[in-house]
Order: C-alpha cells, then sequence, then structure tokens
C-alpha cells in the first residue's frame, strides 16, 4: 500500500498493481495510468489526464480533468469530474459525477442521492445496469439505455438521440428538449414539460405536464399514453397514440392523432378552458 499526502504520476508513468492500494490525502496529478486494487481520495483535488483503474475507487475529495476513471465499485461523495467515465462494478455515488465525453455502466447498479450528469460527444454512451439518482442530466450526442434510470428529483434530456429500450422512470421533474427513441417506457410521474421529440412504447405523466413548453412544440409518439394528472398539450404540439388513458384532466389544444392501421381510443379528454 502506498499512503501519500500527494501525487505526482507523470505521462508515460505506471503504477501497476492488482492487490495494491494507494491513499491520497491532498490531491496531486496523474498524467499516466494508475491500476490498483483500492483507490481512496480522501482530500484535495486529483487531477487526472490519464488513466485511474480501481476495483475500488472511493473519492470524498476532488477527482477533476480530462483523463478516464474506470471504477469496479466504491464510493463517491463529493465530484468526479472526467472526460470518460466506465463502470464496472456496483458503485454508490452521492456528490456529483460528470462524464464530459463518454459515460458506459454495462450491467451495474449505480445507487445514491448523487448527480449523475452525462453529456456525450462520441456516440458511444450507454447503460444496461440499474441507475437510481437524485438527478439525471443527459446532454449532447447520442445516450443508449437498456437498463433501467430512476431520478428522484429530476431527469432532463437534451441529447439529439436518447435511445430507451427499457425504463426511465422520474419521480420529480421531467423535462426533454431533444429526442428520445426506442421501444421503452418513461414514466414522468410528478410533472414535466416536453418541447423536444418522444417516441416509445408507452408513456406515463403525473402532476402537471405539459407537452410543448408554450414556445416551442412537443411530439409524443407512443402506443400507449396514461396521464394520472394533468395534462397540456400545448398550441401546435401533437400526441400520435393508439390508445390514451385519461384519469384525472387532460386539455387539448393542439392535435392528437393515431397510427394509419389503428383506431384511437380516447378516455375522459376534456373540453380547453375557454373564457365566458
Amino acid at each position: 500500500s502506498i499512503v501519500t499526502k500527494e501525487i505526482t504520476n507523470q505521462s508515460g508513468g505506471s503504477i501497476t498493481g492488482v492487490s495494491g492500494s494507494i491513499e491520497i490525502s491532498n490531491g496531486g496529478t496523474n498524467d499516466g495510468s494508475i491500476t490498483q486494487n483500492i483507490v481512496n481520495v480522501t482530500a484535495g483535488t486529483l487531477t487526472n489526464s490519464g488513466t485511474i483503474s480501481a476495483e475500488t475507487f472511493n473519492n470524498s475529495g476532488q477527482l477533476t480533468g480530462t483523463g478516464k476513471l474506470i471504477a469496479a465499485g466504491g464510493s463517491n461523495s463529493t465530484t468526479i469530474e472526467q472526460d470518460t467515465i466506465e463502470i464496472t462494478g456496483d458503485y454508490a455515488n452521492n456528490g456529483t459525477m460528470t462524464a464530459n465525453k463518454e459515460f458506459t455502466n454495462a450491467s451495474s447498479d449505480i445507487t445514491g442521492n448523487g448527480s449523475l450528469i452525462i453529456k456525450d460527444s462520441t456516440g458511444n454512451s450507454s447503460n444496461g445496469g440499474s441507475i437510481s439518482q437524485a438527478i439525471v442530466n443527459i446532454s449532447g450526442n447520442k445516450f443508449t439505455n437498456t437498463g433501467s434510470i430512476t431520478a428522484s428529483q429530476e431527469f432532463t434530456n437534451s441529447a439529439a438521440n436518447l435511445e430507451n429500450n427499457n425504463t426511465i422512470t422520474s419521480n420529480g421533474s421531467f423535462t426533454n428538449t431533444g429526442n428520445i427513441t426506442g421501444q421503452g417506457s418513461i414514466s414522468a410521474n410528478q410533472s414535466g414539460t416536453n418541447s423536444g421529440s418522444i417516441t416509445q412504447k408507452e408513456v406515463t405523466t403525473g402532476g402537471t405536464f405539459n407537452n410543448g413548453d408554450g414556445t416551442t412544440a412537443g411530439t409524443i409518439t407512443t402506443d400507449k399514453l396514461t396521464n394520472n394528472g394533468t395534462f397540456n398539450n400545448n398550441s401546435g404540439s401533437s400526441i400520435i397514440s393508439d390508445e390514451i388513458i385519461n384519469n384525472d384532466k387532460f386539455i387539448n389544444n393542439g392535435s392528437i392523432g393515431s397510427s394509419p392501421d389503428k383506431g384511437l381510443s380516447l378516455i375522459h379528454i376534456s373540453e380547453p378552458t375557454r373564457p365566458r
């Protein structure tokens, strides 16, 4: 094991050892490669422009830089910001984790009350496991979800293509200004705004949900739309759905249609409120 106040690993330098551990109490720099069983950053700012790979990566300091983090387990209670983050084992995030270029989680569980911010620029970012965070923010080129994503406070998407083929659930606010495609399901259970495009097998809304934000129109294409709150299909916005189940209040000022080969089933769709 190495216990150090500050570490400096220069470009071309390599620290290896599958059973080793490093504890860093005042940050430093890594421009090379660190491969260890355990890496603990307990305080200070560690600037990584190289690669850190650990079976357990624990961070209560600050990990910044343009490098790559590969973590098979561990926890974060403060800030991790890297160009590339690859999660290969169960990880607890109660701080802020930001991937500025690429994020991948093949099949693991990411849990906690933290924030996960993904800014894809490669088109290769993906989740095949389970993500449960307070805040999930996805932007950039493309993100592919074949696992589950649950945001307890806020889910935001502005990505050019968020391909969802499993489940995305927001139990707080939901905002989409990008494009969501795929054969999965979206549940915006508390409130939400769609001023982009959503194409999913099922969409469920609750609280007050606005399709279109009053300035920019929204489009929802789905086999089944279920509303459990107040749904506003605002002017210029459109819904294409084979089935709409309204369990509360549905106000339509936009357009509603169905796929050409199926009829639309509307249940308790209310008229817009008009001034007397």
